[in-house]
């Protein structure tokens, strides 16, 4: 990574990752589509982030964009001498390619406000055209709000995550059936609440998904 702050105001920071995902155990071995000779999934990452200070620090902005090679992904092929009918195996490469936007709003001394939104995405080899990556949303927003009273004796966060629809994978044969294919979107709030009763000890209470919101994740198969 390069980070480079030109002005106190904004800065620049370029960054790039080489990482690789080692295969499972339940890819490499099995009995129905195991593959033992699988060999590491590899990804090459690039990163450009432009993020900035305003208002003597009450207003931070960042703003990322990345692009993702991924060589050798393990995936699965038709095999009917398995008895799945398919093996795990190293397939094609996938490009994927996103951006987010972070702010934090510093209102009052006593209240902020932030959010930040994440958009991803898929870029097919040949035509380089977009579509949605399995098992992921394509929209992601969190947001939140921070306040203090009683001289910041009561601190409270509450917070907003949504997820945007998500693409099931070709295997997953319930969702193709009776969902058209995709997981729905869904949003929860959660709620911190903290009581300071001394400089040593505070007193927090949780309640996560505080509307009851009903929703699942995506499965596998």
């Amino acid at each position: 990574a390069v980070d480079y702050n030109p002005f106190s105001a904004f800065g620049l920071k370029f960054m790039y990752g080489h990482a690789f995902r080692q295969p499972g155990i339940f890819e490499l071995y099995s009995e129905f589509r195991g593959n033992p000779d699988l060999t590491p999934q590899q990804i090459k990452t690039g990163e450009f982030e432009f993020h900035s200070l305003l208002l003597n620090d009450k207003i931070s902005l960042k703003l990322n964009t990345f692009y993702s090679h991924i060589n050798k992904l393990i995936g699965k092929v038709e095999d009917m001498t398995m008895p799945a009918g398919e093996r795990y195996e190293n397939i094609d490469h996938k490009k994927v390619a996103g951006f987010s936007v972070f702010l934090n709003l510093q209102v009052f001394n006593n209240l902020r406000f932030w959010s930040n939104y994440g958009y991803l995405t898929g870029i097919n080899n040949s035509t380089f055209n977009f579509f949605p990556v399995e098992n992921t949303a394509k929209n992601k927003i969190n947001a939140g709000i921070n306040f203090k009273i009683l001289n910041n004796k009561i601190t409270t966060d509450l917070k907003m995550n949504y997820v945007g629809k998500r693409k099931a994978n070709n295997a997953n044969k319930w969702f193709n059936t009776y969902m058209n294919g995709y997981g729905p979107a869904y949003k929860k709030f959660n709620l911190v609440t903290s009581y300071k009763l001394t400089n040593m000890l505070n007193i927090q209470v949780f309640i996560d998904n505080l509307l009851d919101e009903k929703y699942y994740g995506m499965g596998r198969e």
